[in-house]
């Protein structure tokens, strides 16, 4: 594998993805493909080996001018996608790629979950807008009697991939994807805690269970082996009246049950049933709106989610694995987070959130590595809602290779570094 350099990041692309919010990011195929999807259920999929165009020539070459390119969050060339995969009818909330980078595994609002082959042939492409915000804010400098033309105007003509299995199970949203080391096994968690246990080469169910009736998975992690799988269940309340109990459990997935729960351990006083606004003074600030972003590290040994929805100064918080011991919490955002991962050594989170910024943290001392991104005035404006990192090389190969690491923006934009 690759060394992992975090602080050597430098942006490669930024795809242009506007309309609906991107919700999720995968790369494929060692990280030589991105795919995103969006509120829509629309998916595309973007090659990061195409040359870009070159860049526009300018008269102006001040210094100023040269430091706004460099500051510029624009700069990243931009492509067309390469692929449009075609199946879902509700939001996309998680991507994943298969560890051989042949597939992509998506779930949705519209309870299913997707298998798609990125070996197989595409069907005939269609013409795609995917800059309807930036025609929208062009339009308006236009004659009226133009503007229709323009904002009408075909886009790029993408080829269309159906899936090669849809996994039907599911009756309420699914929010929670998660997948074995090896591949072998997908877990999906839907809003009625629900999670099912998937054979990924036949889509056949092999397992389910249940988590507490009154919230909804919001986020599922799969430890290496598959042995054991994370789920953070939470009911949102905008009052303080009957406020369900959230839940953190991690559950050993041959005989379906509750090997540890995390939030019990660190609040003994926690009752499950309990809705009362004092039950939830326990739990509330820990929890804040949720805890999202569930991953396990690589070699197994920790656990981390992170504080998530309208809320402050969020941070993540790791847990020993194998106890469930809490050990600290580490990283801040401005505005709740929305996706964790570790590095592929382990000694490193990597989180975004609301303020718009992916953030590394040490595992050691949660110190701040690198933040990439910047803030674009706050939670309610423009997020980073998902991220993902990949190497560009398989393990054993004897290349050098690279890491690359991506985030969707709710801008739309999907945002691609390099590390070296």
């Amino acid at each position: 594998m690759p060394e992992w350099n975090p602080k050597s990041a430098r942006l490669l692309r930024q795809f242009v993805f506007e309309g609906e919010w991107p919700t999720s990011v995968a790369f494929a195929r060692q990280a030589s493909l991105v795919a995103a999807g969006n509120r829509l259920g629309e998916i595309f999929v973007w090659d990061l080996t195409q040359t870009p165009p070159a860049a526009e020539e300018t008269a102006d070459s001040s210094p100023a001018q040269q430091q706004k390119k460099k500051d510029d969050e624009s700069s990243a060339p931009d492509l067309p996608p390469v692929l449009r995969l075609q199946g879902h009818t509700n939001a996309i909330s998680r991507l994943l790629g298969s560890p051989d980078g042949r597939y992509l595994y998506s779930s949705s609002y519209d309870h299913t979950v997707c298998i798609w082959d990125l070996e197989a042939a595409p069907a005939a492409g269609e013409s795609v807008i995917l800059d309807s915000r930036t025609r929208e804010e062009q339009a308006r400098r236009l004659p009226e009697k133009e503007r229709d033309a323009f904002l009408n105007a075909p886009g790029p003509v993408v080829p269309v991939l159906q899936p090669l299995r849809v996994l039907q199970g599911h009756t309420d949203w699914v929010h929670g994807l998660a997948q074995s080391a090896d591949g072998t096994r997908l877990f999906s968690g839907d809003a009625d805690s629900r999670v099912i246990q998937w054979e990924a080469a036949t889509g056949r169910q092999l397992s389910a269970w249940q988590g507490h009736p009154w919230n909804g998975v919001i986020s599922l992690a799969c430890s290496p082996s598959g042995d054991d799988v994370l789920a953070s269940e939470y009911g949102y309340k905008r009052d303080d009246f009957d406020i369900p109990t959230p839940a953190l459990r991690v559950w050993s997935t041959g005989d379906p049950q509750v090997r540890l729960d995390l939030l019990q351990l660190q609040f003994p006083k926690l009752k499950a049933e309990e809705t009362s606004y004092g039950a939830a003074s326990i739990w509330r600030k820990f929890v804040a709106n949720g805890l999202l972003g569930a991953t396990c590290s690589p070699d197994g040994q920790l656990l981390a989610v992170g504080q998530g929805g309208e809320t402050s100064k969020a941070q993540v918080h790791l847990f020993e694995a194998e106890s469930g011991k809490f050990l600290r919490s580490l990283g801040e955002h401005a505005a709740g987070i929305t996706d964790v991962r570790f590095s592929p050594d382990s000694r490193h989170v990597l989180s975004t959130g609301r303020d718009t910024t992916l953030l590394v943290s040490s595992v050691e001392d949660g110190a701040e590595i690198v933040r990439l991104g910047k803030s674009r005035g706050g939670q309610f404006k423009d997020w980073f809602h998902a991220l993902d990192l990949a190497p560009t090389s398989p393990a054993g190969s004897g290349t050098a290779g690279a890491y690359r690491l991506a985030a969707a923006d709710i801008a739309g934009l999907i945002h691609v570094w390099e590390c070296s």
